[in-house]
């Protein structure tokens, strides 16, 4: 893609260019005079080589463009790059005149297609397709692309599918497209055919419109929020689904029907006669309590046909998975019951039989209240030493089912319980990061050994506790037994009996109960809006192997186990095409967003990921199961993740593994990473995940990371970032080719380390004291991950240059795309070359530290002890040095007056987002 800055400075000189060319001579085209209205229009693009006539001498202006015309005149723009031919589309062949371009516009998401594997080159293009392609390149080329204004001026604005609004939306503010005269009246005329004068004039306003983004977009202000969406009300679904409606009936509004699946069995009717034009399922408000609703591919709309689930009237659709209690359901405790907890903790617990409503009970059965999530007698928010902090150490394997504790304390607590019953332990492994919740059977005061009882949770892949002799774990010791109930936002339930026991009840509770509520199977082009989600045990909404699928302006709370959201796989050949956009998520114990689109594990660069998630709130996540990412992308590729609001996430807010080519920007990050020591608010790491993009983004306060790029992780470029009172800025933890440039950071640090070739000298001198020291046993030893488990990612890069040889074809897609990757090596007699697969390469660069704390300045000349990385040009100021920022310890980051004056790395302009 070019540059924004290139971009603007070459359409600034082609204007101008072009303003001589036009009154310089006549008209070039017999058929077009001077007087015509698109007269100017068509000399433009015939002056610039953009359009040629249809022969003999003429231009054909009412002529329709046909869509290989226009993807033609797009690639001329970009200066016509030179393509490889693949059949993509079945009906696009080798050799036509549009074949590179419609090559190269379908690699960048300019098209998508008419119908599976068709382009339609010779199809008529509408005006709204027209101007869904030019969004599209706008936004391929660094235009503001984003939707503006309103359509209301123009009567038939009603006719424009819903793919196309936003591009119109952007067409019409920008003044690309006017109308069409009828009379009087301007008409958008949406599914017109447009003319080759109509996009010769298109093309013309392009070039000379200012489309660079404006400048209050970028201009410093105070921390925005996120907002409530607004969306009007629907008058005309063609099904509509109601409370109190019957499925035996027609479904319309007067009449609607009761359930959601049997909405969807009338979508497929309505699908065989209504061809063209979006179809809405309206939902009225109130709460909607059913079985999962499977959509299949026989309930897929196209490409100029969405399916649509939305609410319509005022008040909520809620989709309602949960088993509810009040605080009129509770009662006092009975005299036996009372014997169960300590005679103070007593006086304040109530009861409530949950025995009919809860089908099942664990601790993966949360308990919601109205804006909190309660903890099962302190789990695991609370852990033995009373923090949130787990002990680090505090025992090893020493037997499939025994963990030897060492801490004090906890052999202390472990010994202080009258019963095991319910007693369990929480922690990971070191080596596995296997986490879980543990049940004792028994526990030995002397040796400080506890025996677990159901060893076979602590499985990860092909990892188990007591695998490895010796495992460090890393855990608190954590109850459900009552015992531990006696603070106030506590509750345990009896497994045998489902009674429900809180300290001092207060509102109302929701225990997470049902299955998936919506699941999608190969069911193309749906979207779900303004619906709202709450209390599910299982994912609330799963797609599977889906094509252009959409979540707006829906909220979702209360889901305790799964992912909110799960989409996974991808047909070959097709992309993933993502959106979830305007949501808010709040209080869900575990992921919010789960993607791996991948068919098969492996990058064929068949298709691509192409998920949006943009201006989103998301709130009390990973809370209880601690499980990782809010949001987790595995093997995706052209993902963007952007304004979007993220607080208080116990453990990653953004997890990129596996995944290449993505941005995260203009993104807020606040309290996140404060139950985990592992991870940061971005993570990534692998040699898989390449160009990755970290910019224009603000952490405050972070407890531990902000990001972190693990050991294996390539590429990563993190920029114009604001980072303060963050634990570490970043951390990027050997690995190769990452830069951390042009960031300011407050009160903040950042690490570099060189592990590995610590860890190498290591074992080069173990293989010298014992008279081994060769080249092959070195190489075993750094297989041994056994001995050395920290070398895992030496067998990472095997495999891959292993595979790379095996399949010809995809290593010329991974040399196209990355060749430094072939200029490593894994021949360890070269392990002290830059280019040995280990050693860390990256760089600090430009960045600004700021001190606020009183301390003496961060040093960044100190940030590698060894190795092969920089750190050049980075400014560090104390408390008393002029401050960048109005006042930001109360989340004022407005620019002071003069402080761009001696910091001339940071692009300070693009980080006014906030």
């Amino acid at each position: 893609m070019k540059k924004l800055i290139s971009l603007i400075l070459a359409v600034m000189m082609l204007a101008g260019a072009l303003a001589v060319a036009v009154t310089a001579e006549g008209s070039p085209f017999s058929d077009v005079k001077e007087k015509r209205w698109s007269y100017k229009a068509i000399k433009f693009a015939y002056d610039n080589k953009l359009m040629d006539g249809v022969g003999g001498g003429k231009f054909d202006p009412a002529g329709t463009m046909t869509r290989g015309m226009v993807v033609t005149v797009l690639w001329r723009m970009d200066d016509s790059p030179k393509m490889e031919y693949s059949d993509v589309f079945s009906d696009v062949k080798a050799g036509k005149y549009y074949t590179s371009a419609v090559m190269w516009a379908r690699m960048n998401n300019i098209v998508n297609g008419v119908s599976e594997g068709k382009f339609d080159p010779a199809g008529k293009i509408t005006r709204e397709q027209l101007a869904t392609m030019m969004n599209r390149y706008a936004e391929y080329s660094g235009f503001d692309y984003r939707p503006a204004g309103s359509l209301d001026r123009f009567p038939d604005a009603g006719k424009a599918h819903s793919y196309a609004k936003d591009a119109l939306l952007w067409a019409t503010d920008k003044g690309l497209i006017t109308g069409v005269k009828s009379g009087d009246t301007d008409l958008l005329d949406p599914r017109g055919n447009a003319t080759r004068e109509q996009f010769a004039t298109i093309l013309k306003r392009f070039v000379e419109t200012d489309l660079s983004f404006p400048l209050e977009w970028n201009e410093p202000v105070v921390q925005s929020e996120f907002t409530e969406p607004e969306y009007p009300l629907v008058e005309d679904a063609d099904v509509y689904v109601a409370t109190d409606g019957d499925d035996g009936g027609p479904g319309t509004k007067d009449a609607p029907y009761a359930t959601m699946a049997r909405a969807v069995e009338r979508v497929r009717e309505i699908k065989e006669t209504k061809t063209e034009g979006d179809i809405v399922v309206a939902f009225k408000a109130g709460e909607y309590r059913q079985d999962t609703v499977r959509l299949s591919e026989a309930d897929s709309g196209s490409e100029n046909q969405r399916i649509i689930y939305c609410k319509y009237g005022d008040g909520d659709v809620v989709f309602n998975g949960g088993a509810g209690v009040t605080e009129s359901d509770f009662e006092p405790l009975s005299s036996e019951e009372r014997a169960l907890f300590s005679e103070d903790a007593a006086e304040m617990i109530k009861r409530a039989d949950m025995s009919d409503t809860l089908t099942s009970y664990s601790l993966k059965d949360v308990l919601f209240g109205d804006d909190a999530i309660l903890n099962v007698a302190r789990f695991p928010n609370l852990y033995s030493d009373g923090t949130d902090n787990l002990f680090k150490g505090a025992g090893y394997t020493v037997a499939d089912d025994t963990i030897r504790i060492t801490n004090p304390m906890m052999k202390r607590r472990l010994a202080s319980y009258p019963t095991l019953e319910g007693v369990k332990l929480y922690g990971y492994l070191t080596t596995g990061w296997a986490k879980d919740t543990l049940s004792v059977g028994g526990f030995d005061p002397d040796t400080g050994d506890v025996l677990i009882t159901d060893p076979e949770k602590a499985a990860m892949g092909s990892l188990r506790y007591g695998e490895f002799a010796s495992a460090e774990y890393h855990a608190s010791a954590i109850v459900n037994a009552p015992q531990e109930l006696d603070s106030k936002g506590e509750y345990w339930v009896d497994p045998v009996s489902r009674v429900l026991y809180v300290y001092d009840p207060s509102g109302s509770y929701n225990f997470s109960q049902g299955p998936k509520q919506i699941f999608l199977y190969r069911a193309d082009y749906i979207t779900l809006r303004g619906l709202t989600f709450k209390y599910c045990r299982d994912t609330f909404v799963g797609a599977r192997e889906c094509h252009s699928f959409r979540v707006e302006d829906c909220s979702f709370t209360g889901c305790s186990i799964h992912n909110t959201i799960d989409v996974t796989g991808c047909l070959p050949g097709r992309d993933l095409d993502l959106v979830i956009t305007r949501c808010r998520f709040v209080l869900n114990a575990g992921k919010v967003v789960h993607i791996n689109p991948e068919c098969d594990g492996v990058r064929r660069f068949d298709h691509r990921g192409n998920v949006i998630f943009d201006n989103n709130y998301i709130k009390q996540t990973c809370i209880i199961l601690d499980p990782g990412a809010a949001i987790e992308s595995r093997e995706c590729s052209e993902l963007r993740v952007t304004h979007n609001v993220f607080e208080d996430c116990s453990s990653y807010a953004v997890d990129f593994g596996g995944s290449y080519n993505t941005v995260a920007e203009y993104n807020v990050f606040r309290r996140c990473m404060f139950n985990s020591q592992d991870g940061g608010c971005f993570y990534f790491g692998g040699i898989y995940d390449r160009n990755n993009v970290i910019r224009y983004n603000l952490f405050y306060p972070t407890s531990w990371y902000g990001v972190y790029v693990d050991e294996s992780g390539c590429g990563a470029e993190i920029y114009g970032n604001i980072f303060y009172d963050v634990g570490c800025a970043a951390v990027i933890h050997d690995g190769r080719d990452n830069s951390f440039h042009d960031n300011v950071l407050i009160s903040s640090g950042v690490s570099v380390t060189d592990g590995n070739l610590q860890h190498m000298d290591s074992v080069w001198s173990n293989l010298e004291a014992a008279g081994e020291a060769t080249p092959e046993n070195f190489h075993d030893a750094l297989l041994d991950t056994d001995t050395y488990p920290d070398f895992r990612f030496y067998r990472w890069w095997l495999d891959f240059y292993d595979l790379m040889e095996r399949e010809p074809e995809l290593k010329a897609e991974y040399e196209s795309r990355w060749p430094d990757l072939f200029e490593l090596t894994t021949d360890v007699t070269q392990r002290d070359s830059k280019n040995f697969v280990l050693n860390p390469v990256n760089k600090v660069n430009g960045n600004v530290f700021i001190n606020l704390a009183g301390e003496a300045p961060f040093d960044p000349s100190d940030l590698f002890a060894a190795g092969f990385c920089e750190a050049e040009g980075n400014l560090n100021f104390g408390q008393d040095e002029d401050p960048l920022f109005v006042n930001p310890t109360v989340g004022d980051y407005r620019m002071r007056d003069g402080a761009l004056e001696g910091f001339p790395y940071i692009p300070y302009e693009k980080i006014g987002r906030y």
